[in-house]
């Protein structure tokens, strides 16, 4: 299974110089635990978690002076086995997906969590089994 397959691609974003209160409104409204921080144009600059807002409780500071400014990043394309081990490795619960070096979605622990949780589905023979045979007595 890809990256692309379980990340998410509708990004939410904020502006550095935006106020933590707006970020939190945004999370809330938008039900995520995790928003791109983009200049005017766009351009990733950071990411903004909610463990990034329990750690500051001024509601008037602005984005920058508390979102993660360097981001690891995965390719949408490569295996969700190597996004879990870079996630592991860092301690992250969430992590850039990129498309040609550009914010192509997030994906989080919990989407992992819920790949999961996903029923495997059975495998199903071309053949009909034989059915059981009655001994007579």
């Amino acid at each position: 299974m890809k990256c692309e397959d379980l990340m998410t691609s509708s990004i939410v974003s904020v502006h550095p110089n935006d106020t933590i209160l707006k970020a939190r409104r945004l999370m809330t409204a938008h039900g995520v635990h995790a928003l791109a921080v983009v200049d005017s144009r766009g351009k990733p600059l950071g990411m903004l978690t909610t463990t990034d807002l329990l750690k500051e409780s001024v509601p008037t500071l602005s984005v920058s002076r508390i979102m993660t400014p360097r981001m690891l990043s995965i390719p949408k394309s490569r295996n969700v086995s190597a996004a879990a081990r870079m996630m592991l490795e860092y301690n992250l619960h969430h992590l850039v997906v990129t498309a040609g070096g550009r914010f192509a979605g997030i994906l989080s622990a919990l989407d992992l969590l819920r790949a999961l949780d996903q029923p495997d589905t059975p495998k199903q023979s071309s053949t009909r089994p034989a059915a059981p045979t009655r001994r007579r007595k």
